[in-house]
C-alpha cells in the first residue's frame, strides 16, 4: 500500500509563487465562505487592516467575520496581539 502524503507549508510556499500572504488570505477567504455557504463575490474585501480581512457578514442573526495571518518566521505573539483586535 502506498501511503498517502498530505500537502505541508513547505509545498504551500512553493505552489505560492512568492505570494504566500496572499494565497493564504484567498485560503482562508475560501473556507470561510464554503463553511457559511457565502459566494466569495459578495464579500467586500478590506486590504491591510489591523482588523477583518472582509466586511461582517451576517449568518444566523449574528455578525461573523475572520482574520487571517500568514508568517514566515517564528510567530512573536506581541505581534500577532498588535495585529488583531477584538471586537
Amino acid at each position: 500500500m502506498i501511503a498517502s502524503k498530505f500537502p505541508d507549508w513547505n509545498d504551500f510556499k512553493a505552489k505560492s509563487n512568492g505570494a504566500c500572504r496572499d494565497r493564504f488570505e484567498d485560503l482562508c477567504r475560501m473556507l470561510f465562505c464554503n463553511d457559511l455557504g457565502i459566494d466569495q463575490g459578495s464579500l467586500v474585501t478590506i486590504k491591510n487592516q489591523a482588523g477583518n480581512e472582509t466586511e461582517l457578514v451576517y449568518c444566523n442573526n449574528k455578525k461573523i467575520g475572520f482574520q487571517c495571518k500568514f508568517f514566515d518566521h517564528q510567530l512573536n505573539l506581541q505581534e500577532f496581539k498588535d495585529s488583531s483586535y477584538m471586537m
